[in-house]
């Protein structure tokens, strides 16, 4: 077992009633429906596995663990894929209804990644420009992958939170559509999409989770960066259930926005002073958004070290199971629920059971091949 994988924690009351209005307003119902009826009618659309993984569930002792796995999706290797592509049909399909052309619609993001990979495909699909901004923390793998759908790449010598920066000044220079999935003051209507996308994946879930006679979650363990994926999955989750599992946020240690903002009870800028080996979650300020739902709605705050991740990527190798960094990081909660202080303090006991999200697969696969390969005997 792994020292220190939860190196701080803040516990909070979730109080039902104020998380769900906060996620009706966010994502209605009909929101959801629709990129549900919308993304079910794209080419190459099946929903994503989810599996039992009762080996690891004996080990943690817990009554089941499932693992949601977002690798195969739509050939993009993220739940990304569902959010961007999404919002560039609903917004393109604005734009044309205005009396626009696609030739002057251009779809702009920053990214880390898996988004940028989404925003590229979807404006191929589209038939329109995309323009995505990386930061130096990008590797060369992740650049190839969203230029391989025809966008524009624009690094920027920064971190996550300067790409975005860089994204907006340019877009508005430019009139170009800025996609992205956190949303500030004055910018909300785009994100809502990219979020309602995102949901797809917890409603396939839950009927998977029906389909395997499995218990309902008691725990969801939801990785986060600027928080928006954390927050449509609790979203769904309330409009499927009159009562909320136990939600745990869990951050890289190196950019641990949301927490922070839950030890100050308000939206929190954490510089980032040093990149994380989970680049997905390298997120320096929360979405207004999520925070509105996940302050609401999460019980426990944890921010985590990369220390185990490589190690937890393997074990889900093992399993036969891709797991890109970011998709390790519930697992690596689970782990550190060994230590007995750790399992009592996030409410785990044998009659458990924890639901993880594999956000991403093998994104880079060189770095993939490095992590697994740590340590191994």
């Amino acid at each position: 077992m792994h020292d220190n994988i939860i190196i701080r924690h803040i516990a909070r009351q979730p109080n039902f009633s104020d998380a769900q209005a906060a996620s009706i307003a966010t994502l209605p119902k009909t929101a959801m429906d629709d990129a549900y009826s919308r993304i079910c009618q794209w080419q190459g659309y099946t929903p994503t596995p989810l599996y039992s993984l009762a080996d690891s569930a004996q080990q943690y002792d817990i009554n089941a663990l499932y693992y949601k796995d977002e690798a195969p999706r739509f050939g993009l290797e993220s739940f990304k894929a569902l959010g961007g592509a999404y919002a560039i049909d609903c917004l393109l399909e604005q734009h044309l209804a205005a009396g626009g052309n696609k030739a002057d619609f251009t779809a702009a993001s920053a990214t880390d990644g898996n988004h940028g990979r989404s925003i590229a495909w979807g404006a191929q699909r589209a038939g329109c420009c995309a323009k995505i901004f990386v930061h130096r923390g990008v590797s060369e793998e992740r650049i190839a992958a969203i230029a391989q759908y025809g966008a524009d790449v624009i690094r920027i010598d920064g971190n996550y939170d300067d790409s975005v920066r860089a994204c907006s000044e340019q877009s508005a220079a430019n009139n170009w559509r800025v996609i992205s999935d956190t949303s500030w003051q004055g910018y909300t209507d785009t994100p809502r999409l990219v979020m309602a996308g995102y949901t797809v994946l917890l409603r396939e879930t839950l009927e998977q989770i029906k389909q395997l006679n499995g218990s309902a979650p008691t725990h969801v363990i939801l990785q986060a960066g600027v928080g928006a994926f954390a927050a449509a999955m609790v979203a769904a989750l309330l409009q499927h259930s009159d009562t909320l599992p136990r939600i745990i946020i869990a951050e890289t240690a190196y950019a641990d926005c949301l927490l922070q903002s839950a030890a100050a009870d308000r939206i929190v800028h954490t510089p980032i002073e040093q990149e994380t080996v989970m680049a997905g979650l390298s997120c320096g300020e929360p979405s207004l958004l999520a925070w509105q739902i996940l302050a609401a709605a999460a019980s426990d705050f944890v921010a985590i070290s990369d220390s185990p991740i490589g190690s937890m990527m393997r074990t889900l190798a093992d399993a036969k199971i891709i797991a890109g960094e970011c998709a390790a990081a519930g697992l690596a909660v689970v782990a550190a629920t060994q230590d007995s202080h750790w399992r009592e303090t996030l409410g785990l006991t044998e009659q458990s059971s924890v639901l993880l999200f594999g956000s991403e697969g093998a994104t880079d696969k060189e770095n993939y091949q490095r992590l697994i390969d740590i340590d191994k005997h």
